[in-house]
């Protein structure tokens, strides 16, 4: 992708979805003062005034709309935003694109930047996300020291499926940091049938996404997903939405009933492993537990995304 003139680079809108970190988003907040090409906008969507950081004098600069959600749960809160903006006529500026980052991400300085070229050069591209150098998700958390180790290169990325040497179209984008022209944004919303922590909801909105165009990995959009584990959802609710989420996602059409499958596999299969070995962080019996209530109630016709509401 060759670069193009400033004037064709789209600008961005972030939308930041949290519940109980007020102080890692604020963090958010203070790398995207850094970027090389600042957002127009930011959204900051939480489930009360906790949630919300104070803006302190030297972040008072950005554009940051504050808002909160009735409805809570990363699907939820992230239409929240989009609905705002929508009201708000943002998206009838199609050269702009829509940016979700997770309250535990930390972008490279030129992370926005650098999706604002890869639209600019290519109006087939409806979506994107970024090369993930470090990942907490599944293991240790990782502070924010050790995400600027990664990023200035001091620390080695680590192996992770989002790295790619080159542009690389995938079916799904990681929902950590991903974005989307304001067309895709503007006609797509997150499934709120996937409650709470909504597993997979990026996967579901990349399938929406991808009758506009493509989805695809750029890799100079680098960044440190720390894997914050405080304000996530219990092991049983994980485990059920493991089974519940890509079954319904892939009735939707939004997911292929392959990978559906393989993921139900691979979910019953770690839990059964690692909870046989004792392990508890994070919460593998409970979510053996919830995988085993989801097939229950698979097999009784009564499998729902929402019952994690319940459990």
């Amino acid at each position: 992708m060759s670069p193009q003139p400033e004037t064709s680079a789209p600008a961005s809108i972030v939308v930041i979805a949290t519940k109980g970190r007020q102080n890692h988003v604020a963090t958010v907040v203070k790398k995207l003062e850094r970027q090389t090409k600042p957002p127009i906008l930011i959204v900051i969507v939480g489930t009360c005034h906790e949630d919300l950081p104070e803006i302190n004098v030297d972040i008072a600069s950005l554009p940051i709309c504050k808002l909160i959600s009735q409805r809570i749960g990363a699907s939820s809160q992230r239409n929240s935003g989009i609905e705002y903006l929508d009201n708000a006529h943002y998206f009838r500026d199609k050269h702009c694109f829509l940016v979700f980052f997770d309250d535990d991400f930390i972008p490279a300085d030129n992370w926005l930047e650098m999706a604002a070229l890869a639209f600019g050069a290519d109006p087939t591209l409806a979506g994107l996300t970024g090369h993930v150098l470090a990942d907490g998700i599944n293991g240790a958390e990782i502070s924010l020291a050790e995400a600027e180790q990664y990023l200035s290169g001091e620390r080695p990325p680590t192996p992770h499926w989002s790295a790619a040497g080159r542009l690389k179209a995938v079916e799904s984008l990681y929902g950590c940091n991903m974005a989307f022209r304001a067309d895709v944004a503007a006609a797509c919303r997150f499934d709120e049938a996937l409650p709470l922590y909504s597993w997979q909801e990026d996967c579901d909105y990349s399938g929406q996404a991808r009758r506009f165009g493509r989805t695809m990995i750029v890799p100079s959009c680098r960044g440190v997903h720390q894997g914050v584990k405080a304000g996530r959802t219990s092991g049983v609710r994980m485990g059920y939405s493991q089974i519940a989420n890509p079954i319904r996602i892939a009735f939707r059409r939004n997911m292929p009933a392959l990978r559906a499958a393989r993921f139900v596999l691979t979910a019953l299969a770690a839990n059964l492993i690692r909870s046989a070995q004792g392990r508890r962080n994070p919460d593998y019996p409970g979510r053996l537990k919830g995988n085993l209530l989801a097939l229950a109630d698979m097999l009784q016709f009564k499998l729902d995304s929402r019952r994690i509401l319940e459990l």
